[in-house]
């Protein structure tokens, strides 16, 4: 055996290399020729294996970044692995929104890498360590760490946990999008407008990047030669696939209004709006189309994706609006390389506001009447303190009027394709909305497009896992604040094809909605059944504020082809299983908690009845 894999070696490497028959020895040159067609056949019969594991990290703010920081260091400390050791077997990382803060910080930052070995290494302070090392100096650069701790928002967050089980449903929904709204508020803090990108620039920044990495930038040794999916959702309204209003699923409420569905990029009471909105495809337009940014990392610059940037982008047209003027565009130059900037990718895997462009009348008169709106509906709000609904109401405009969408040249060089569209947005804002008919013409020969969470696609990355071919998928996910895996069920058959954003009545609002695509053939229901059978809990100590419960289970699927990620039917695919179970939210005011989460991690994982779990999942890496 050893004896054939050296012929073979040094038949493949004969094949590289130059003829050494002199040009008149036939029998020599036949002998080449007949080598080289066994080199062929050999090469047909070998084709290049596909990925064996994927890793899909969940979104979800906040919550989801604390649940990796302290998962990952917990699985350190398990083994006494180096991560190098841990990461071994991994191929490929598909992150979502909150997933992607955590990894983009823990594959390219060697500070970031430190503070998690630090907590490997005191694991009785990993909860201390990350908000010393990471939350503190985030809300230092943000500007609001001091303002944290005034005694008016430091009763809002006591009336808000010890609210929080007593809330009705309808009560519930608005707690947590209060949480959002608060936390945001925070953000934009300060005279100058903000964008998503900034305050992701301040985040990263916090996890000692410069801001000047791009996705083939050097990278800790572990990540190095793996492959990162960073998921997005373009914004195509228009169309009749998934999360659209004409979808089949759809109440079709937008559809009927007079405003035919489209992304706003500008508008004011003074000028014409411009928007665009979809009209063709090779498959039913979605209201948001799930794609990905793919780098091998530490690859360097100038290297071409590996992977399809949108699988169902293909024939897609769009057809842009200047007040009555209107011009098409085919969308042609969907290719992105290495040199596209970090936080550019972070920005659009987790841009989860940006679905704002796609209400009618996203304009700053539509704007103050939705705040002045919002004021009133806080105000009736009884677990919210008197001050703090006065203070928040008056940060509401302002919060709504930031750009909360990642917009990018899809026909420009992929270096510059988002600061290039992020910079064109500004500057016709500065102008207040006026732009020439020259600048339209190039804007849309440029092919202006927003970008924002893949949350509203895929916010269990586990779609963009499936599509790079793994056949085993490590699943890091999180339940919802009402205890319930809603993402994690939208992949499966049995749902509607669009699920509403704020489930207060039986209508939706698509495409102001997440768009659902079937990825496994099994149903809900089924999953659901497999999961109550099949499910293990540790063990969580009654002193365990902040996490109630980890899940792990292992579930036995099948793909069913979906255009939409590039999935083929009909794979069989094994999906790992680890989920968190915490009453926390994706944002807001109580940021100590988040550190309390990373520590229960810890503790769950090191406490000698998990032992058994713990060394499960350490199998799912091959450990």
């Amino acid at each position: 055996m050893v004896l054939a894999f050296l012929l073979l070696g040094l038949l493949l490497a004969g094949g590289s290399a130059g003829s050494a028959c002199h040009h008149e020895d036939h029998e020599c040159l036949q002998r080449e020729k007949d080598e080289a067609i066994l080199l062929q056949r050999l090469r047909r019969t070998m084709p290049t294996a596909p990925p064996t594991l994927a890793l899909a990290l969940e979104g979800g703010g906040f919550k989801q970044q604390a649940a990796l920081a302290g998962l990952f260091p917990a699985l350190l400390n398990a083994g006494h692995f180096t991560p190098e050791e841990l990461m071994s077997a991994v191929n490929v990382i598909a992150t979502s929104s909150g997933g992607a803060w955590f990894f983009s910080m823990f594959a390219y930052s060697e500070s970031y890498l430190k503070s998690t070995l630090r907590m490997v290494k005191s694991p009785n302070s990993a909860g201390k360590i990350y908000w010393s090392e990471w939350i503190e100096p985030f809300l230092t650069r943000l500007g609001i760490l001091g303002k944290v701790k005034n005694s008016t928002l430091h009763l809002y967050r006591n009336l808000s946990v010890n609210a929080g089980a007593n809330l009705s449903a309808g009560e519930s929904i608005a707690h947590d999008f209060l949480e959002i709204l608060f936390q945001l508020a925070f953000a934009t803090e300060g005279e100058e407008s903000k964008t998503w990108e900034d305050i992701i620039q301040v985040m990263l920044h916090a996890g000692g990047l410069t801001g000047q990495e791009t996705l083939g930038s050097n990278v800790n040794h572990w990540a190095k030669g793996k492959i990162w999916l960073a998921g997005t959702s373009i914004s195509t309204p228009g169309g009749k696939g998934p999360g659209s209003c004409h979808d089949p699923d759809a109440s079709g409420l937008m559809c009927a209004s007079p405003w035919t569905p489209k992304a706003l990029v500008y508008g004011n009471t003074t000028q014409d709006t411009l928007s665009y909105s979809g009209v063709a495809g090779a498959v039913p337009l979605a209201g948001w189309t799930p794609a990905r940014l793919s780098v091998v990392m530490g690859s360097g610059a100038d290297q071409e994706s590996p992977m399809k940037f949108c699988p169902s982008c293909d024939g897609v047209k769009l057809k842009y609006n200047l007040g009555e003027e209107e011009l098409d565009s085919a969308l042609e130059s969907l290719a992105f390389n290495s040199n596209v900037p970090l936080t550019s990718a972070v920005t659009a895997n987790s841009a989860f506001l940006g679905l704002l462009i796609v209400l009618p009348f996203f304009d700053a008169k539509f704007l103050k009447t939705a705040s002045d709106a919002l004021a009133g509906l806080l105000a009736k709000l009884p677990f919210v303190d008197t001050d703090f609904k006065q203070w928040f109401g008056s940060k509401l405009f302002k919060l709504l009027t930031c750009d909360w969408t990642e917009w990018c040249f899809m026909a420009a060089e992929p270096g510059h394709a988002f600061q290039k569209g992020m910079q064109v947005v500004q500057k016709m804002k500065d102008a207040n909305g006026q732009l020439s008919q020259q600048t339209f013409t190039n804007l849309v020969e440029r092919q202006l497009l927003g970008m924002v969470d893949s949350g509203l696609t895929d916010n269990t990355a586990i779609g963009h896992a499936v599509s790079s071919g793994a056949r085993e998928i490590f699943y890091m996910g999180q339940v919802m604040s009402n205890g319930e895996l809603e993402d994690f069920y939208r992949v499966f058959a049995g749902k509607k094809t669009d699920t509403p954003l704020i489930p207060l009545t039986a209508l939706d609002f698509c495409p102001f909605c997440k768009a659902n695509f079937q990825v496994f053939q099994q149903t809900e229901s089924e999953v659901k059944s497999k999961l109550q059978e099949v499910s293990q809990f540790f063990k969580i100590s009654p002193t365990s504020s902040a996490v109630t419960g980890i899940r792990v289970a292992t579930l036995n699927l099948t793909t069913s082809q979906c255009d939409y990620f590039g999935i083929e039917a009909d794979r069989a695919v094994t999906l790992n299983l680890v989920v968190i179970e915490s009453p926390l939210f994706m944002g807001g005011f109580a940021y100590s908690d988040y550190a309390t989460m990373v520590q229960d991690i810890m503790d769950a994982f090191r406490n000698p009845e998990n032992s058994g779990l713990v060394n499960k999942i350490l199998r799912w890496l091959k450990l």
